[in-house]
């Protein structure tokens, strides 16, 4: 696998559709276009969140080349035992943007596995700026909120396992964290619709909100 030419908004692991974003104002003159990876799962294959994030950063004469790397369900441990993962990884980047699988954060299993994942990643990424972006919780009346094998009753409960995990881990690697959980919280409680239909993934305003919140936290870490 070789690495990806210059290419805008969303490359890598899926073929998507940009979505409706603002208009993108061009780039200035001479903008250095900085390469900035993507990791997760679904949450960043939906509604391509890159391609959001590629959009609000090319409207700001800031743009951006974006890869994705993600797979429904896929954790960061997991991501990690795939062959080609590695070569991606050293093909040198500005950023990275990681997203664990929103589980990870609620277990001791989960927690061990997902920070010893991080790690290896920002060590395999040298001196590319690293942002953890903080998975948003399940919508109120979701099932898990009734499974044992978790415990959380509800998404505040949820966020703060999740916030608490990824905050520790921002002090141990140095990132920046997009705080897309505490973001969704507060959307929610303003009776805004984040999330889809199931209660699990984002809606379309879920979408743009999470893709604001990975940019305002990208945005510093990039010259």
């Amino acid at each position: 696998m070789s690495a990806p030419t210059r290419r805008r908004f969303l490359s890598g692991a899926a073929a998507l559709a940009l979505p409706a974003v603002a208009p993108a104002l061009p780039a200035a003159a001479g903008q250095p276009i900085r390469r900035v990876l993507f990791v997760g799962n679904s949450f960043l294959l939906e509604h391509g969140m890159p391609g959001r994030v590629a959009a609000l950063a090319e409207a700001a004469g800031r743009p951006i080349d974006t890869f994705l790397v993600a797979r429904p369900g896929a954790t960061l441990a997991g991501h990690l035992r795939q062959k080609t993962f590695a070569e991606v990884l050293a093909w040198g980047w500005e950023a990275v943007v990681l997203q664990g699988h929103s589980l990870e954060g609620l277990t001791e299993a989960g927690r061990r596995a997902s920070t010893a994942a991080v790690h290896a990643i920002a060590d395999r990424t040298g001196k590319a700026a690293l942002v953890l972006a903080v998975p948003w919780s399940r919508a109120a009346g979701h099932g898990l909120y009734a499974d044992p094998d978790y415990d959380v009753d509800g998404p505040a409960a949820m966020t703060a396992a999740n916030t608490a995990h990824y905050r520790r881990l921002a002090a141990e690697t140095g990132a920046r964290l997009a705080q897309m959980a505490a973001a969704f919280d507060t959307a929610s409680a303003a009776g805004r619709r984040v999330h889809a239909a199931d209660g699990y993934h984002a809606s379309p305003a879920g979408a743009d909100l999470a893709a604001r919140v990975i940019w305002d936290s990208l945005a510093p870490l990039l010259p």
